[in-house]
């Protein structure tokens, strides 16, 4: 019968201990933005989709991100794209829902002026 040393086992043990107790990292929060958006443009990518929004109006206060983005696998890109397309085309405004948060950036999306969109309502 083979004998396992004792040092094996406790390694084996403090592993699979540190496993079970290791801190996990904290899940992203999402952090919903709405706010209205003047459609400027909207563009594909081989990763992405986005559309480029100005303020409606006058309201500067509200303005959304300059960019607003999906993955181009994301099962929305193809919406983004029409409802981008009709609301550029008749000059309609967007309601435009986003994470305000820098996590789960779309790839291409920079974090100084794109953020990940959610959802949105053509007018």
């Amino acid at each position: 019968m083979r004998r396992i040393p004792t040092t094996a086992l406790a390694v084996s043990a403090a592993v699979a201990v540190w496993a079970i107790a290791r801190p996990t990292p904290a899940t992203a929060q999402v952090v919903e933005t709405t706010t209205e958006c003047k459609v400027l443009n909207v563009a594909v990518y081989q990763d992405r989709v986005h559309i480029r929004c100005g303020a409606v109006g006058d309201n500067v206060w509200k303005k959304p991100p300059e960019y607003l983005a999906i993955g181009a696998t994301n099962p929305l890109a193809d919406r983004l794209l029409i409802l981008g397309s009709e609301a550029l085309i008749h000059n309609r405004p967007l309601t435009v829902t986003y994470d305000w948060g820098t996590d789960g950036q779309p790839p291409g999306c920079l974090v100084a002026d794109c953020r990940r969109l959610i959802g949105l309502v053509l007018k």
